[in-house]
């Protein structure tokens, strides 16, 4: 669930909750099982892990930078061995996740005094997934922006 009002993501099951004000440490002490966590020296924590979002299984990816919470997005798993989202036509995941945001939190625009709940395009494979955004200034969204899709 993504409460509109908070910017608070509310993984199935789980009794960690995603936050603009949540710490990389807050982060880490939680109950989400943790696949792999990369570190730069610029200061950057990216965590992946595998969970539920209202029913969706999903990839997630969420990142902080020195400690603070940037953001978080995900993959659908679909299919039979629910690893085959990137061999669904882009029109056809872009139709998937606009029908779930419309779904789980109604209808656009996402923008909310947060931060934003968007479609972001990986720009090496051209697939769609979900983010929320947490509120950067301009700078930082255009860096984060560049780090995403190197």
């Amino acid at each position: 669930m993504i409460n509109v009002q908070t910017g608070e993501v509310q993984l199935d099951d789980c009794r960690s909750v995603i936050h603009p004000k949540l710490t990389f440490q807050e982060f880490s002490n939680g109950d989400i099982s943790v696949s792999r966590t990369m570190s730069s020296h610029e200061g950057w924590n990216t965590c992946y892990f595998e969970w539920k979002i209202d029913g969706m299984d999903a990839d997630f990816v969420i990142c902080f930078r020195h400690g603070e919470m940037r953001f978080i997005g995900w993959q659908p798993k679909v299919g039979r061995d629910q690893q085959d989202w990137c061999d669904i036509p882009v029109a056809e995941q872009k139709e998937v996740l606009t029908n779930w945001l419309r779904r789980v939190i109604g209808t656009p625009p996402y923008e909310y005094e947060w931060g934003v709940v968007d479609m972001d395009r990986d720009i090496k494979t051209g697939d769609f997934s979900l983010i929320v955004l947490y509120r950067l200034e301009i700078s930082e969204r255009e860096k984060l922006g560049a780090m995403r899709h190197s």
